[in-house]
């Protein structure tokens, strides 16, 4: 049970949950087992898994909440919805572990590849700006972490929209992916009827160029859903609704 712990080592517990629930031969009947175990306070769920539990599996208290919210009236009653959304975020999830783990130099690393220095003497003296040639190959092994985690997104919807045949849910049309993530605030109501595909692939890629600080409203939805573990609500609302509340 000490993996769903949710106390203690927040992020040790999603990391580890994410490994149970990917190796069972069944994810999503596996994951459905513990979100009962945690309605029955036997355990603890950590994100992204507590928000799923919400959404798919809600305790009585919990479908009251959710019934004021007029998109869960079709999604409650279907099940093929609730697993397409279970693998979208399955797949984010293994995407966004990729990516994560450059992250921080990547972060740290765009701000000091270049540096400003005094050079020359006297009159002469002037400032020029140096590349840090380590810092840039830094940065470069970042941009290969964000592409494999890319990859590594794409190729599990793939599967999942083959294995359980979800395509028209799971399915990336890229192209509408790469506009959402770049979307204005009036373009986001456009986007409302993008799938789970579309909405993780754009997550990912608005969440990178938010992080080498090129912002967008979906990149800021992206960060807030994905930082705090709740990236099941970040593909269940529509984008403007996902943006509106991070």
């Amino acid at each position: 049970m000490m993996p769903f712990a949710a106390f203690g080592g927040v992020e040790r517990s999603r990391e580890e949950a994410f490994r149970l629930i990917k190796g069972a031969p069944d994810p999503y009947g596996k994951f459905l087992e513990v979100a009962r175990e945690a309605n029955a306070g036997r355990i603890g769920l950590a994100e992204p898994w507590n928000s799923l539990r919400m959404l798919i599996l809600p305790t009585a208290e919990e479908r009251k909440e959710l019934a004021r919210d007029r998109a869960y009236d079709r999604f409650r009653g279907d099940e093929r919805m609730k697993r397409a959304l279970f693998y979208a975020a399955l797949a984010l999830e293994e995407a966004f572990g990729v990516y994560r783990s450059a992250l921080g130099e990547v972060a740290a690393g765009r701000k000091e590849a270049v540096r400003r220095v005094e050079a020359g003497e006297g009159p002469f003296r002037r400032a020029v700006y140096v590349a840090d040639l380590g810092r840039l190959e830094q940065l470069a092994e970042g941009e290969e972490a964000f592409e494999k985690a890319l990859r590594v997104l794409r190729e599990r919807l793939n599967e999942y929209a083959v294995k359980y045949k979800l395509g028209d849910l799971l399915d990336v049309d890229e192209g509408k992916a790469r506009r959402l993530a770049e979307a204005k605030a009036p373009e986001l109501p456009e986007f409302g009827d993008a799938n789970f595909g579309v909405r993780a692939y754009a997550a990912l890629m608005a969440y990178r160029e938010h992080a080498l600080g090129r912002r967008s409203l979906y990149g800021t939805a992206a960060r807030y859903w994905l930082e705090e573990g709740g990236s099941a609500w970040l593909l269940y609302y529509a984008p403007r609704t996902a943006y509106n509340k991070a």
